[in-house]
């Protein structure tokens, strides 16, 4: 099961860290902001595709609709999934120091008490 991610500060991450897990990356004309623009440049200078497509995400309600008055889909980059890892293969870092870093960093989607 692959990972969409929207977030281009995530994608970021993933480009720095595992880039040959970046199955696609989608990008349409819209999406174009300082941050989506270094995500496109650093993931072409390691050699990865990117999708600049223009790609609509309805039904033209008029063929010569101008591009600003057309909807898109989001920038997302496809990502493939991690291999599971056991609790204690998590936490063995825990106090030391790992990638100049020390400690251990959880990023959590949504908590449920």
């Amino acid at each position: 099961m692959s990972l969409v991610l929207r977030n281009p500060h995530s994608v970021w991450s993933v480009l720095q860290t595992r880039p040959q897990d970046l199955v696609q990356l989608n990008v349409p004309p819209q999406a174009s902001n300082e941050t989506w623009e270094r995500v496109i440049h650093f993931a072409r200078s390691r050699g990865i595709s990117v999708n600049l497509s223009a790609q609509r995400t309805g039904k033209a309600s008029k063929p010569a609709a101008s591009l600003e008055s057309q909807r898109f889909g989001t920038a997302e980059a496809v990502v493939r999934e991690r291999e599971p890892e056991t609790l204690e293969e998590v936490f063995k870092t825990v106090g030391q120091e790992v990638g100049g870093h020390q400690g251990l960093w959880l990023a959590l989607d949504s908590l449920r008490s």
